[in-house]
């Protein structure tokens, strides 16, 4: 039986026992009268649906509101027209066995108290004449008053009315001081003149003010003490807005600025020990003390870079939120807790001192961590990692790490039916610094919340394919920073990498009959450069309705061939190409955009887009990027129709090709809705667009052109079903490629063969 007769007949034989499920289902409510509503006593009815009928408030989402029902109808399947969950319960259910009826029953007291907690959000958004009406209508089968059933639909009637506007501000501040600094800071007020008067704004500015006094001084000032009066006797529905600010209730009245005295940190704290003996106290520099029971196993200074709040200078809420995360970055300690207590009481004074007490548990200092994968791409496979890391080695909060991964493919030949077990193993070995190498002032230059790190790492892998087997080595020192809450920047300044082909490898044998273009990929080489990658991602942000991710790489490569010159290593062979020790030499410009924009139609329902556009340009005459650094479509995560590196190039197609499809350019565009079935089965419709193109091949259909790309995307729509554990979620996508580059026009019946993808995580 062929692959596409098998699917065909699991196809015919899934519908014939979803069919008989059905009339089975339908048989069985027949008879016992309405299977929903079975055992329903006495002027009780099901809550079939609820309906939002909305007049006005153009900012008013529907889909919002309809948070503040109460009650929810059981579970439905097929647009909501199929309560099978509910059928199936009520099918076995027996009264009197101590078990609730699983049925939602219409309670009209939640209907009330759904209208009025509706009515409360419109007020908060500045509707304060809203009116919500309630109707229960019993549903009545085709449409005959006799023949109502004991099902129930709900229907809210939301009148918003006209919405309240700021028309005018006023603010009254005694405390000179205070008024001083939000005089300063008023133009990012959230309560401004000819905005909506909603409750949210309000909470905002309250935040706002208290960030605002609590970054100068004001360490006991919190929201509690701002309030705002709102006056609407001016009529049309407009207001005046008074901002407020309460006076303490200490003896003056008056709100204290506070400042750091004394830092006290302690390394080895252990919240079971209940003896407070201090053997070692070190004064390390401007008040700042290192305290611990014995010898400490931390060196100061990675520690002091870590701490924002300073000695002499006043209380700032940004300094402690911004030491409290760097320290937890540095991953060095399981328990940490920062605390102030209070000193040099001044009776009639408007300043006082703080003295900071940081107490740290150090976390284990080493641990070892296994982790494996199945695959499926020729043939079935896996990969695994076994991963050892020491904590603080070098008492620098550094991190050491070695690993050793790898993994094995079943792997078909193209050219015949022979198999071979591929395989890949390699270890790395690596170590990140707290802060930038090399460069100090670096450090505290940079802004509180950037988190600097440097990374060193070394690695070695081996990989047996069918037709060769290569050795990749590689060196990099990296630096990485943050810039405000959603953007990382990552830098390698040097790259190194070293790629030997085995002599054995028989792709060799065949170098004679490949393109010059092909044939450099197989050869060994050497590459050394810059890499750098921007990293833009606020999923994070619940205030932020539709996120953003992207990715930006750019390499430059072969730069330093001045260096290879200077040291007199450096030749050109007959392509004009760069030698060093006879072994080629990379040089090239690679860039790529990785672009992902998530809709949320609401929570549960979400449309994703992304884009994906990338480029290599060899910098040398007859260049050629290497084999590990070109691009490749299809697989879980890109073209789904196509198994992983089996798509492109342009619309060139050989099918005895025994390397990977791969090329100097990749395009690729996807768009999928996601939506829940049940509580952990989600499911998803998709659509996939992309291919890749070489830029020098001697076979012109395999090279792109900016005039006739976009005629030679490989698309390949598909469904998707997905168990989602929330800590894990299994993927099983299921794709067809309905237009294959190298065919002109559609595939035909004959060509839509379903490509199936299995994968761990979302594809973006």
């Amino acid at each position: 039986m062929t692959k596409n007769n098998f699917f065909i007949s699991a196809i015919r034989l899934c519908t014939t026992v979803l069919i008989v499920v059905f009339l089975s289902t339908m048989n069985t409510a027949c008879h016992t009268h309405q299977l929903t509503t079975r055992h329903l006593k006495e002027g009780e009815y099901l809550l079939k649906k609820n309906k939002v009928v909305l007049e006005g408030g153009k900012d008013v989402d529907k889909a919002d509101l309809s948070l503040y029902i109460r009650q929810k109808p059981n579970t439905s399947w097929l647009f909501g027209t199929w309560k099978i969950g509910l059928q199936w319960k009520n099918l076995w259910y027996k009264e009197g066995k101590g078990k609730e009826r699983a049925a939602v029953i219409l309670d009209s007291a939640a209907v009330v108290r759904s209208a009025k907690q509706m009515k409360i959000y419109l007020q908060n958004l500045g509707y304060y004449n809203a009116t919500i009406d309630t109707t229960i209508r019993r549903t009545r089968i085709l449409g005959v008053k006799k023949w109502e059933t004991k099902k129930a639909i709900v229907e809210y009637h939301v009148k918003t009315g006209s919405a309240y506007f700021i028309d005018s501000t006023a603010v009254y501040i005694s405390d000179s001081s205070l008024l001083k600094l939000y005089r300063s800071t008023q133009q990012y007020s959230h309560v401004k003149t000819g905005k909506q008067l909603k409750i949210a704004q309000l909470q905002q500015e309250r935040e706002r003010l208290a960030k605002l006094y609590q970054n100068h001084g004001y360490f006991d000032f919190t929201e509690n003490f701002i309030h705002f009066d709102v006056d609407t006797n001016g009529g049309d529905y407009k207001t005046t807005l008074i901002t407020k600010l309460k006076p303490p209730n200490n003896e003056d009245r008056k709100h204290i600025k506070y400042f750091i005295r004394d830092i006290y940190i302690q390394t080895d704290f252990d919240a079971y020990d209940d003896s407070t003996a201090v053997q070692d106290t070190i004064l390390f520099k401007n008040k700042v003390y290192f305290v611990s029971k014995g010898k400490s196993r931390f060196k100061p200074s990675p520690l002091y870079r870590s701490i924002f709040l300073k000695t002499g200078e006043e209380y700032e809420l940004a300094a402690y939120n911004a030491t409290y995360k760097q320290l937890l970055n540095l991953q060095m300690f399981s328990l940490l807790d920062v605390d102030f207590e209070k000193v040099d009481v001044a009776k009639g004074g408007t300043t006082q001192n703080l003295d900071v007490y940081i107490r740290m548990t150090p976390a284990k200092k080493m641990a070892i961590s296994v982790e494996g994968m199945a695959t499926f791409r020729e043939g079935f496979g896996g990969n695994g990692q076994i991963a050892f890391s020491s904590k603080n080695p070098f008492k620098g909060s550094e991190i050491l790490e070695f690993s050793i991964a790898g993994g094995v493919e079943n792997l078909k030949s193209n050219t015949s039916d022979d198999r071979i077990l591929g395989a890949n193993v390699g270890p790395r070995l690596s170590i990140q610094f707290p802060s930038f190498l090399f460069f100090p002032k670096l450090n505290g230059s940079l802004a509180k919340t950037a988190f600097p790190k440097s990374k060193v790492s070394a690695s070695y892998n081996y990989q047996k394919r069918l037709d060769f087997t290569r050795y990749l080595s590689n060196l990099y020192l990296k630096y990485e920073w943050n810039e405000g809450k959603y953007k990382k920047h990552e830098l390698n300044v040097l790259d190194f990498s070293f790629s030997y082909l085995a002599k054995s490898s028989t792709i060799l044998s065949n170098l004679s009959s490949l393109q010059p273009s092909e044939k450099f990929r197989f050869e060994d080489n050497i590459s050394a450069g810059i890499r750098y990658r921007f990293t833009f991602n606020n999923q994070h942000n619940s205030a932020v309705k539709h996120p953003v991710y992207l990715i930006a790489n750019g390499s430059l490569i072969g730069a330093s061939s001045w260096l290879t010159k200077a040291l007199g290593v450096e030749k050109r062979d007959q392509n004009d190409a760069i030698n060093v020790f006879g072994i080629r030499y990379s040089n090239y410009l690679k860039v790529d955009v990785d672009f992902r924009y998530y809709y949320h139609f609401n929570k549960k329902h979400l449309l994703v887009f992304r884009s994906f556009s990338g480029a290599g340009l060899p910098l040398d005459q007859y260049g050629v990027i290497p084999y590990e650094q070109l691009y490749f479509a299809g697989g879980a995560n890109s073209v789904r129709g196509w198994q992983q590196r089996t798509l492109g190039p342009g619309i060139y197609f050989d099918e005895a090709n025994f390397y990977d499809r791969l090329g100097e350019v990749k395009i690729e565009g996807n768009l999928e809705y996601r939506f829940p079935i049940t509580s952990i089965i989600k499911g998803g419709l998709f659509v996939d667009a992309g291919n890749v193109w070489t830029l020098k091949n001697e076979q012109i259909s395999a090279n792109f052109d900016e005039k006739l790309f976009f005629k030679q995307l490989a698309i390949s729509p598909g469904l998707g079903v997905r168990l989602d554990f929330d800590f894990f979620l299994f993927r099983i996508d299921m794709a067809i490629p309905v237009k294959k580059p190298h065919i002109s026009g559609w595939s035909t019946d004959s060509e839509l063969n379903p490509n199936w993808n299995f994968g761990i995580g979302y594809p973006f």
